[in-house]
């Protein structure tokens, strides 16, 4: 494993260990419109339960979203550094990192070594706490097991870290 992959791994595990903290203080049965949705493949994915933290100290935001049917687990997991709302981010100049769990079990990435995200924030409501933007990108599991991830959608609310 690359140095710069255990780095991201690691930002993304104390983001995310936000997300749980504060999941206490939110409501994520998507009553409120929270969700990350995109075309796998040739297949809509869509997460039943988001939540998203935005860290002060890392200048970033982390989305993760996942659906539960029966014994299968899909979800998607958006670090988002620096958002800007209109300006396309990618993953060639930029932390930005999407993770896509498959049902097969097999966790495709797409970061700065890795395959390719484009992001682009359409909202930021810093004083409500809401996100929303869209995504597209190839995420690797493997050399030679990628998925093509397209119209990919995002809008939450967020606990500010």
């Amino acid at each position: 494993m690359r140095p710069t992959r255990i780095c991201s791994l690691s930002l993304i595990a104390s983001a995310f260990a936000l997300v749980l903290a504060s999941s206490c203080k939110k409501n994520n049965n998507n009553g409120g419109g929270d969700n990350i949705s995109a075309t796998v493949g040739a297949t809509n994915v869509s997460g039943a339960h988001t939540q998203a933290a935005y860290s002060t100290y890392l200048d970033m935001f982390l989305i993760a979203s996942y659906n539960v049917q029966g014994k299968d687990t899909t979800g998607f997991f958006l670090t988002i550094p620096n958002a800007k709302v209109g300006k396309a981010i990618s993953s060639d100049t930029t932390f930005l990192e999407m993770d896509y769990v498959g049902s097969n079990g097999a966790d495709y990435a797409a970061y700065s070594q890795n395959g390719h995200v484009t992001l682009t924030i359409n909202t930021l409501d810093s004083v409500g706490h809401k996100i929303s933007g869209t995504f597209s990108g190839t995420a690797y599991a493997s050399a030679n097991d990628s998925v093509l991830i397209t119209n990919g959608k995002f809008s939450s609310s967020y606990t500010k870290q």
